[in-house]
């Protein structure tokens, strides 16, 4: 089974790459498109990266969540709303602490594929090939297949299960 759902599409930020910070205001326009949208699982890298566009893309998610959240904050369009489930994931930094592991080696050709498709990131590292290494890692030491990922679950809604 593991997590799925239709991805969000169309929405771009348009925020400066290699500057992405943790404003208020983005924060603030996440949290709106996630009222507006209401998706039931989100997404993003985990607070540790190495990169800072990642860390701080974290950093929005998490706090625009608790902000969809609340049902008194002003400013959010719509009512409040929460995930059935966030969940973090690696992308240039293994995870040192995770609470859920996917089997993917149905989807590895297709993800590495697709990896391949970003060539100005393929310049100078063969992130594919790393990605592909860091799967089947996790697949051999959780032992539940031969490529895997892993989450940190951030936020778990149980009533909307």
């Amino acid at each position: 089974p593991g997590f799925s759902g239709a991805p969000l599409s169309g929405i771009f930020l348009h925020l400066p790459d290699g500057d992405v910070q943790a404003t208020s205001e983005n924060i603030q326009r996440i949290a709106m498109i996630l009222r507006q949208e209401r998706p039931c699982y989100l997404y993003f890298p985990h607070l540790l990266e190495r990169h800072p566009d990642h860390r701080a893309t974290a950093e929005i998610a998490q706090a625009a969540i608790l902000r969809a959240e609340s049902p008194q904050h002003i400013g959010v369009a719509d009512s409040s709303w929460s995930p059935r489930f966030a969940l973090a994931y690696e992308v240039g930094t293994p995870m040192q602490n995770y609470n859920f592991v996917e089997d993917i080696s149905t989807e590895i050709s297709q993800k590495i594929a697709a990896l391949q498709m970003h060539r100005t990131q393929l310049i100078n590292l063969d992130y594919a090939d790393a990605t592909q290494g860091l799967n089947r890692f996790r697949g051999v030491m959780s032992q539940k297949g031969k490529y895997c990922e892993v989450f940190q679950i951030t936020h778990c809604n149980l009533h909307s299960i």
